[in-house]
């Protein structure tokens, strides 16, 4: 064998070992920086179901039509267009006000859990009581009618007369049985609120991925 000749079975691995790591380099290219994950964030929606024009969005299924009327303001948000009212004997909250004010119907929130995407409009057989400047615009700072846990979880607003827990108010029953307690924390991106554990006396805190408005 010749000086400075590789043996044929060395050469053919050391070949194989060069094209190895141009492929490698080829595929990864350049270093990468290690990326900064962003902070969590609850998703704060502000449900419109009406256009400016006073004609339901398009992502708005109608469940039903049927007449009623609405007595007072809603109990569950402190919105200027929002309602609570009746049909027949059943209790609809909240109803949402058509901005055309010529058009005498709200549309309703009347499903459980509270589903925004099918909603029932109710023709208004008495005109809407006079809010006398009650009330505050559509914004991400009110009330929460839907929240969304982390996990999934839709939580609705409680009527009528709310369970006190541990000396807190319950303000929210969830699709697995729990209830939310106390005030929504907002001070930070990502919320947080209180919530008893179904068939336990334990209270702990959990983190709020979307709320609508």
């Amino acid at each position: 064998m010749a000086r400075g000749r590789l043996p044929l079975g060395s050469a053919v691995l050391t070949l194989l070992m060069v094209l190895a790591l141009s492929s490698c380099t080829t595929r990864s290219g350049s270093p990468s920086t290690p990326s900064i994950s962003a902070t969590p964030r609850t998703v704060v929606t502000v449900f419109e179901p009406f256009t400016p024009a006073g004609v339901l969005n398009t992502d708005i299924s109608v469940v039903s039509t049927r007449s009623g009327r609405c007595w007072t303001t809603s109990e569950v948000s402190r919105r200027s267009d929002t309602y609570r009212c009746m049909e027949h004997n059943f209790i609809l909250d909240p109803c949402f006000s058509d901005p055309d004010v010529l058009r005498p119907l709200v549309a309703c929130v009347a499903s459980t859990p509270t589903d925004l995407h099918k909603l029932l409009v109710l023709r208004l057989t008495q005109p809407l009581p006079s809010r006398a400047g009650q009330g505050a615009s559509a914004s991400p700072a009110g009330l929460p009618i839907v929240v969304v846990l982390a996990d999934g979880t839709r939580c609705n607003p409680d009527q009528g007369t709310h369970a006190v827990i541990a000396g807190m108010t319950a303000n929210f029953h969830c699709t697995n049985g729990a209830s939310l307690i106390g005030a929504v924390h907002r001070s930070q991106p990502e919320w947080t609120v209180l919530t008893t554990t179904p068939g336990s006396s334990d209270i702990s805190k959990v983190t709020i991925a979307r709320v609508y408005v």
